[in-house]
């Protein structure tokens, strides 16, 4: 037997030394009496001694070990030992207890063994004459001693569990916090001293009752304690009021949790609830400053922990457990708090301190509690390493923990997670950068804008006069090879102007400033401009043409005329340039209800299938002979595309190599009520008409006034705004083209004097070499009717007339 830890566990029971115990005496009292022995007794043998717990026959409490019987007894802790004569026996003849008082002869003794089979001393009889001992006696004897062990064992037991409920209830009743039992029908099945206080009862007067008993607005929190019942999940931080049957209001913040039975239902629920009545109080005074400092204190996203004054921590709370991914039991009296930290921080940390300081600062916790024993600030941000070795910052503050004598205790150390405040810092470093850079885009943008638009007028101006003044030319009589070589000025001309116009365009797309502006359009007047368009491209190129007309034409209707055209132009201007010499190019254009669809058809050498998805994409051109025989910027079909798109249609290609390519697109259009009228001739339409052409540019003014002339038309010139003006009120004109950019009043500003006047004018068309989307835009917002962008060559300007006058004859028929 192991001696040490018998007697370790015989200490474990706390009953040396103890109050005489009546259930003992009883067992000693019936072993004295079943076998008629004049001493009986219940014996523990510790290190020097055998104690009786229990005797009879004997006045003497303990006897020496070294003469005890029982410590012999325990030596066979399975069997009863019996002395039948001690004056007889070797081992006790000369014992003091044999040849002395109480002069012992017959002994028996049955060991006292534990459930974990250890020997605790022995139950036995004595007697001064022999005895007979019999095989009963010695199994009654036997079972005596496993009573006594049982009530050994019971008896701690029982004073464990009185220990534990004096100690639970002394831990209970100190709790400044309210704390309740309840079962799951709000019964009060435990409660603490401070909360019977509270509700003005004592603890025996609220076990077992229904908690509505003691505070009548129980029934209106219950459920929120049905909801904890419900989730079994516990909750944190309810604040409730409560009235007492005595008519006093309690404010408390409430924590309850559920306690589950073996088979995972809930069976009763724990209630801790502190008083915040005077904090309430004190909140009606103070509502915006105490708001502000509870939701700082209630905040479930603060870590604090609290540590000795060696830095072992000793509080870990729930906002620590959620913040660093550690459960408490982990942590708790193992970690100190740079644990949680960064090396490489805690290290340079340390140097920086230990420089301030002029001391040696080692890198651990002693950094952290430097500070703090100096009675310093010591708040600032810090990276903490989670469970999961992720890192997290945090604004860490701490602080010393003092006792009544200002002696340091410990360290508080409480975190904030400001993770999502240094998003929210690198984003708005993002953005400030981002605004700089839009702000940057947008500056280059309006000086890009301003380079185009003067490099629009400046080019445009004089390619105005080139065309005008060589169309001009062409139609005199000159000699052959002259008359060419005006042609050939005209072409150029022409093709440059399209550049530059397809360049404007592309960066109007790529800037996102490519407005749609519906207006009204005679369909008819319309088709008969494109036609013609159509008709010259062919007739550049050597090819058919045919124009097909399907379904019902609506007179008016209100679409970008201007885009639409500029869209058929490309197509029609590209199936002519790609088809050979003598092939056919149609354009079929289907009017239904609310849409018109266009189809540009060549028999071309087609596109090949590899290249049928690029051919939309900027500065495209396919490479092959044909291609690079024809000149072009690869712009065409990109901003076909894209106009196409803003107008609420899709360009679309079907190619086949040999055969020829189709491009197709739609565009939604809105009727407009039409008004019938007989319109004159073209010839009759322009025959004897008197228009008033505004242009700074003499040459221009010059090159307008000759094809006006040509046409039949009477012209009248104004170099400025005011000289138009003064001319309106002279004389009525059937049409006024009018520059925008011009000295003293520009056309726009003429448009907004007109409006004020509130007097009938005639139809207006704008004039400009500059062509910008603010200029376009404000000359239709203002009231104009058409709007001609420089370079025009004569057919062109024709048809431009044409609507203009039309549409003016139109509006007089109407009025």
């Amino acid at each position: 037997m192991d001696e040490k830890s018998r007697l370790a566990q015989l200490r474990n029971y706390r009953i040396l030394d103890s109050e005489p115990d009546e259930d003992f005496d009883a067992l000693t009292k019936l072993a004295s009496s079943i076998f008629d022995a004049k001493i009986s007794l219940i014996s523990l043998v510790d290190e020097n001694r055998q104690w009786f717990k229990s005797r009879i026959g004997l006045n003497i409490t303990e006897t020496e070990r070294k003469h005890s019987f029982c410590s012999v007894a325990i030596e066979d802790k399975n069997n009863v030992m019996v002395v039948p004569n001690a004056k007889l026996d070797e081992r006790f003849k000369n014992n003091p207890l044999v040849t002395g008082d109480p002069s012992i002869v017959f002994y028996a003794g049955a060991p006292v063994v534990d459930s974990e089979g250890y020997a605790l001393g022995t139950i036995c009889i004595i007697d001064s004459e022999e005895k007979e001992f019999t095989q009963k006696d010695i199994l009654t004897l036997a079972a005596l001693a496993k009573v006594v062990a049982e009530k050994i064992e019971s008896k701690k037991l029982k004073n464990d569990l009185i220990k534990e409920r004096k100690e639970r209830d002394i831990i209970i009743n100190s709790l400044p916090s309210l704390l309740f039992l309840k079962d799951t029908k709000n019964n009060i099945l435990l409660v603490n001293e401070t909360a019977a206080a509270a509700a003005g009862y004592s603890v025996e007067e609220m076990i077992n009752k229904p908690t509505v008993d003691f505070f009548p607005l129980a029934d209106q929190y219950y459920k929120a304690d049905l909801e904890v019942i419900k989730s079994k999940q516990s909750k944190f931080g309810i604040e409730e009021e409560y009235i007492t049957d005595k008519k006093e209001h309690l404010w408390i913040k409430t924590d309850k949790i559920p306690f589950l039975n073996e088979n995972g239902e809930v069976e009763s629920l724990l209630v801790v609830s502190s008083d915040i009545t005077e904090t309430k109080k004190l909140e009606n005074k103070l509502l915006s400053e105490v708001s502000t400092k509870t939701k700082i204190l209630n905040s479930a996203k603060l870590s604090i922990i609290a540590t000795d004054k060696n830095g072992i921590v000793e509080l870990f709370s729930k906002g620590a457990e959620t913040l660093l991914g550690y459960d408490s039991t982990e942590v708790v009296g193992v970690q100190k708090l740079d644990f949680f930290h960064v090396k490489e921080e805690i290290e340079s940390r340390a140097s920086y301190l230990s420089q301030e300081f002029s001391i040696t600062i080692s890198p651990d916790f002693s950094l952290f509690a430097e500070k703090a024993k100096r009675g310093l600030s010591h708040s600032r941000e810090w990276s903490y390493v989670r469970k999961d070795n992720t890192i997290v910052p945090v604004l860490l503050s701490i602080t010393s923990i003092e006792d009544q004598n200002n002696e340091i205790t410990g360290y508080l150390a409480i975190a904030k997670d400001i993770s999502l405040e240094k998003i929210v810092e690198r984003e708005s470093k993002v953005r400030e950068e981002l605004e700089k850079k839009i702000v940057q885009a947008g500056n280059i943008a309006i000086r890009k804008n301003r380079f185009l638009a003067n490099i629009s007028h400046e080019i445009r101006t004089p390619l105005t006069t080139i065309i005008s003044l060589s169309e001009l030319l062409s139609e005199e009589k000159l000699p052959d090879g002259m008359v060419e070589d005006l042609n050939e000025i005209v072409s150029s001309a022409h093709h440059l102007n399209k550049m530059i116009g397809g360049i404007l365009d592309f960066s109007k797309i790529e800037s996102g400033q490519l407005p749609i502006i519906p207006v009204r359009t005679e369909l008819k007047t319309f088709i008969r401009g494109i036609s013609k368009s159509l008709q010259a491209f062919a007739e550049n190129k050597n090819v058919k043409y045919e124009v097909d007309v399907i379904g019902v034409l609506p007179e008016f209707i209100e679409i970008d005329s201007t885009r639409v055209r500029q869209v058929i132009d490309n197509l029609t201007s590209n199936a002519c340039k790609f088809t050979q010499s003598g092939g056919l190019v149609r354009l079929v254009i289907d009017v239904s209800e609310g849409v018109i669809d266009f189809s540009v058809i060549d028999t071309g050498a087609g596109i090949p299938e590899s290249v049928v998805d690029t051919i939309f994409e900027p500065y495209f051109q396919i490479d092959g002979s044909l291609a690079r025989q024809e000149s072009g910027i690869g712009l065409g079909l990109a901003i076909s595309k894209e106009l196409a798109s803003v107008m609420g249609g899709e360009l679309k290609v079907i190619s086949k190599l040999e055969v020829g390519s189709t491009f197709s697109f739609s565009v939604p259009y809105t009727k407009v009520v039409s008004h019938s009228v007989d319109k004159p001739k073209t010839c009759r339409l322009f025959l004897n008409r008197k228009i008033l052409i505004a242009d700074d540019n003499l040459v221009n003014r010059i090159a307008a006034v000759r094809i006006l002339n040509s046409m039949g038309i009477n012209t009248v010139e104004a170099k400025d705004g005011q000289e138009v003006l003064e001319a309106i009120d002279k004389e009525d004109f059937d049409l006024i083209l009018l520059d925008i950019h011009m000295p003293k009043m520009d056309g726009l500003e003429v448009l907004k004097t007109l409006n004020v006047k509130e007097t009938s004018r005639p139809p207006i068309a704008m004039l400009t070499a500059c062509a910008t989307n603010e200029e376009r835009q404000n000359a239709f917002r203002l009231g104009a009717e058409g709007y001609i962008v420089k370079p025009f060559g004569r057919k062109a300007f024709e048809v431009e007339l044409e609507t203009l006058l039309t549409l003016q004859a139109v509006d007089q028929n109407i009025s």
